[in-house]
Formats: C-alpha cells, structure tokens, sequence
C-alpha cells in the first residue's frame, strides 16, 4: 500500500478506475488516501451497479434498432460488461410489433452510433480468433437484417465475463446449430449464418477451458431457455444445440422449455450432446413442455455424473407414443445412484399414448422427493387387434398395475400425485392398483414420508376420490407447481424483474 500511495495521483486514479466493478469496493476501504482519490468514481459505479447489474432487455422495445443499444453502450464504455451478472431477454414478445420507444426511433440510421457498434464487432478477439467475417457480422446488426437476432445474441454472449444468470428466448439456439450437422432441405437456407455463429461458440469455450476466470460466460452458474414467442408451447428447439453451453465448468442449473430430442420429428434427431468427452457439473435439470425420446435422455444424462433433481414434463401434441417406463428406466441407470428429486409429468392436452407404463423404481436408491402422474403407471396404448374389446381391454391394463410397494423406492420421503382431469374416469381404480397393501406395507418407508394429491383448483378430482385418499393418509391440495403452470418460473421471474407485474 504505501508503494501504491507514492505514484502520481492521476497513476492512482486510473488505477483505481481500472479496478472497477471487481476490486473497486475493496480497493476504496483499503485506506483513507485511496478512498479520497477516487471519491469521485463512487457515484458513477452506483449508478452502473443499479442499471446494469440485474440487465433486461424489457428496459428495451422490441424493435430491432432498440436491442442493438446495448452493445451501443457497451462500445462506448466497456466496463458496463463487466457489472453484468444477470442478463435476461424479453419476457413475453405478445405486444405491438410497430411500436418503437423513444430510445430508438431517434437513431434508426445513425451514422456515428452505427460506426461505433461497427467498430466493438470488427475489434472483437472472439470474432477475430473464430476467423469469422467481422464486417458480415457488423452489416447484418447495422442494417437488421432478417438474421440479426442470430448475430446479435452471439456477439452478447462474448461480451459478459461475470454473467452468472443467463435467460435466453427459445429462438436463439438456432443461431448456434453445429454446422457439420445440418440436415439437408430444411435448414439448408439457414446454413450461412449458423456456420458463422458455431466458431464463435466454440471459441467462447475453448477460452473458458483456459481461463474461466476472464472468458465471457466462465463465471455462468445458471442458464435458463425462456419460450418467447409461444409460452404455452408450440414452439420447439432441438436440445443439441445447447450442448456447447452446458460443458461450461461452473454451470450448476439448467431451466428450459420447448425442448426436442426424438426421432418422433425429421428436423431434430435423437442426439443431443456434442462434446462426447467431456461431462457437465449440472446438478438441476429442469425441461418443461418438452419431448424427447430414451435414446436422448440416455446421451443427456449419461453426461451429468453430479444431478441430484431432474424435473420433466412431457408434451408434444402431434400424436405419438411414449415409452414412460424405458424413458423413467433410462434415467434410473445413469442418475438413479444420486439423483435426490425427480418429477415426470405429462400435459393434460396431449394427444400422445403412454405406450410402456412405469413398473419400477427401484434403482432410485438416494430419491427423497417424487413428483408423478399416475398416467405413466398405466399403459393406455390399445394394439389395432384390440379395437373392438375396449372396455374390457382398458380394465385388463389397469390390473396388471403393479401397487407403489413394488414400485417406489423405500428412501423416499415425499410423494406428489400430479391429478389431471382427463383420467378421472379411471383416477380410482388407478389408484386403487397403486395403493393396494400400502398399509400393510408403509413401516418400509420412512415413518415421515408424506404423500399429496397435487390439483388445479378450477378441476378438483370427485369428492369420493379425495376422501378414497385421505383414507390411505394422502394430503389434497389445490396447488400445481409453478414449472407446471402456463407461465414457467424463469417467465413469472423476468416479468416481474421487467416492471410486467
């Protein structure tokens, strides 16, 4: 310190100025002297902290113009970066396409704001290290183009060294779709840019496995995949595609939606993760409205060797087949060893079939806390030879439903039943099957495990269900989950971080 007290005051004041946001509190209560030379630094590093730490695009309209301001911003004073630890993008995009706020309809074209955010894309070390066309990029964000979205969100990701909580709308992992796997025909017109996107991706990681502390994204702990354009489902990514983010070394959490990897859909594929070598700390997993085959959830899960909570709520409205059982099987072999909360749900609007039901859970020896549909537990699949016995054929399949003492693990300690009106006609007798010689058999499970009956409150199940339940000491409640509801957590979160609510 006292070395530090003989430089010149205008040495001290830069470098005071250099240590911001990281060292800059630390630095000015190390001493009286150091704190007298850069007082005038105080309120300018509040004011920044305020604006631009917790960052949402919602301060921003949706006109294309707008969302390049912040790179505006940055261009002009690059520290603004670096007090960035939340980032999230627009929580619902449900309102006027032709609106244009003030902050943007002023400098549509302008020349100096545009040769500025020329200039930070051009100079860019992720840019210039991934041998991509610098000007391309600086043209297409300029001129906003139809792919500016694209080049936009790519190039923020190269500017956040201490994001932690990282949002991105659904439509941004086809900016960093592998080129080298793009199928023919349908992608084919959209081959351009995402060759030009995936080296940036790469780069950004391969300065992470050298130096997390000072790469852009090397402090993420959190990555949540908002659905924008459609919140109640319609829209869908390939999950593959999220894979180069999931390696990070320091990402903990993932929350995502409109997720697909099925061989169901041509354009998407069953693989979903790239860096075969390499495995994830990802200890939460959360993919709501989401679909994906066995083969998919085995390569996921395969990489996650530190998850102790998966959530999983499946949906996908052309009609399909489910494989419940392999599907729940498949995580069991891979997580089952540590895995501590699981949830496996389904949409109560969707036209698929549970093919093979769940008949065991066994191989979950640490779960704690299950949350369930007791659809998966039944089969509801009728084979064409079947068609014209169904009656009879549907009471078949619940019989041979094996009760939850053959199929719970005994660690368990909490039991959620997710009830949907559609199977209320066969709820009793499902359940019936489910807790035949629970009783008798309960002192295997943990003297607390407590079991609810989760409902939506505008659907209850009948009055002689519930009581049925209580009877085998289960709690009804009218609550669902947040993950399950039309918004998801991460949209509830940004709306009301945007002023929404």
């Amino acid at each position: 310190m006292p070395l530090l007290l003989n430089l010149p005051v205008e040495v001290l004041r830069h470098i005071i100025e250099e240590s911001m946001p990281e060292g800059f509190e630390n630095l000015m209560l190390s001493c009286r002297a150091v704190y007298e030379c850069g007082r005038f630094l105080l309120e300018s590093h509040a004011t920044r902290k305020r604006e631009w730490r917790r960052f949402s695009l919602s301060r921003f309209c949706i006109h294309k113009s707008c969302y390049r301001a912040p790179v505006y911003s940055i261009s002009v004073e690059p520290v603004l970066a670096r007090y960035m630890e939340t980032v999230l993008p627009h929580p619902f995009l449900w309102f006027n396409y032709n609106s244009i706020c003030g902050s943007c309809r002023g400098h549509t074209h302008d020349p100096v704001i545009e040769e500025h955010i020329r200039r930070s894309i051009v100079e860019s070390p992720y840019l210039r290290k991934a041998g991509v066309d610098a000007e391309k990029w600086a043209s297409e964000i300029n001129l906003m183009g139809s792919n500016v979205s694209t080049y936009l969100w790519t190039f923020y990701l190269t500017l956040l060294p201490n994001v932690k909580v990282l949002g991105l709308p659904d439509y941004f992992p086809h900016a960093i779709q592998m080129s080298q796997r793009l199928p023919h025909g349908y992608y084919g017109r959209h081959r351009g840019y995402w060759t030009q996107t995936w080296p940036v991706i790469k780069e950004i990681g391969r300065r992470i496995q050298e130096n997390p502390e000072d790469a852009s994204l090397g402090k993420l702990t959190t990555l949540r995949i908002v659905g924008i354009y459609s919140p109640f489902g319609n829209y869908k990514f390939p999950i593959a595609i999220l894979s180069p983010l999931l390696v990070l070394p320091n990402l903990t959490e993932l929350y995502a939606r409109n997720v697909v990897a099925t061989s169901y859909v041509p354009h998407f594929g069953s693989s979903c993760w790239y860096y075969r070598n390499i495995n994830s700390n990802l200890r939460t997993i959360e993919l709501n409205n989401s679909c994906m085959d066995v083969e998919s959830i085995s390569e996921l899960l395969a990489h996650t060797p530190y998850l102790v909570s998966f959530k999983f709520h499946y949906n996908f409205f052309p009609p399909s087949r489910w494989l419940a059982g392999p599907f729940v099987a498949a995580i069991g072999k891979h997580v089952g060893q540590h895995l501590e909360e699981l949830a496996i749900t389904m949409n109560v609007r969707t036209t698929s079939t549970v093919t093979k039901a769940v008949t065991s859970m066994k191989e979950f020896t640490k779960l704690k806390r299950l949350e369930i549909d007791p659809q998966v537990f039944y089969s509801d699949h009728m084979p064409a030879e079947f068609e014209g016995s169904r009656p009879s054929y549907r009471r078949e399949m619940i019989k041979s439903i094996p009760p939850f003492t053959q199929i719970l693990p005994y660690c368990l300690e909490e039991l959620k039943i997710y009830f949907q009106s559609r199977v209320e006609s066969d709820l009793i007798s499902i359940l019936g099957r489910l807790f035949r010689h629970f009783t008798a058999n309960q002192p295997k499970f943990p003297p607390n495990m407590k079991i609810y009956l989760l409902y939506d409150s505008r659907g209850p199940p009948a009055r002689e269900v519930r009581q049925y339940l209580e009877t085998k000491g289960v709690i009804c409640s009218d609550y669902i989950p947040t993950w399950l509801s039309h918004y998801s957590r991460q949209e509830l979160e940004f709306a009301n971080l945007a002023g929404h609510f």
